[in-house]
């Protein structure tokens, strides 16, 4: 008896021509003309209907790109944030590891 090949049915699932996009660091070393450029591509893709994982640092790329964002600290996803609710500081605080509730307090 085979086993069934998951992966291929995972592959199947999605249209043929829907191919997701991976991108990393997006705007690192590059200049404003450049980056205002991918950004514009990326959400024409978007819009299109292109799946898009975008992997940043930073944090006001994360926010004019995402959906959503999923804030992973020390190896694993801690928070799924809507980047139209979020406030940058919670954000922030999310990729710090400080949970919405805690606040770390000064050393006295």
């Amino acid at each position: 008896m085979t086993r069934p090949r998951r992966g291929r049915w995972a592959h199947r699932s999605r249209p043929m021509d829907t191919v997701p996009l991976l991108v990393a660091q997006p705007s690192r070393g590059i200049d404003i003309a450049a980056t205002q450029y991918i950004h514009s591509r990326l959400v024409e893709q978007r819009a299109n209907g292109t799946a898009i994982l975008v992997i940043s640092e930073d944090l006001d790329e994360l926010i004019t790109l995402s959906d959503r964002i999923l804030v992973m600290y020390e190896g694993s996803i801690i928070s799924v944030a809507n980047p139209r609710v979020s406030s940058r500081e919670a954000l922030g605080l999310m990729m710090a590891g400080v949970s919405s509730g805690e606040r770390e307090s000064p050393a006295m």
